[in-house]
């Protein structure tokens, strides 16, 4: 189930919005489904400026009330066996 959801407002304003909202959890958590769903939003926008949509801001906004991230995914990071699952999660 995806973490973020990508919303570019065509209008006056353009504005591209990334809401973030695991529902799978009561609150979000940094996590590599949220780095690479980040990632990919950010090539969305990447290609729609490329294609030229003139995209004049970006709101990040958690749909959890009273908090955006709580930190990092604890069961994650206790799942790191080796450095080099360590340097793959950055």
């Amino acid at each position: 189930m995806p973490t973020l959801q990508f919303v570019l407002e065509k209008n006056d304003l353009n504005i591209a919005e990334i809401v973030f909202d695991d529902q799978s959890r009561p609150v979000n958590v940094l996590n590599r489904q949220t780095i690479d769903e980040l990632e990919d939003c950010v090539a969305r926008i990447a290609a729609e400026r490329e294609s030229g949509v003139r995209i004049d801001g970006i709101v990040i906004r958690s749909a959890k009330p009273g908090m955006f991230v709580a930190g990092a995914d604890i069961e994650e990071l206790r799942s790191i066996k080796s450095q080099r699952e360590a340097r793959d999660l950055m």
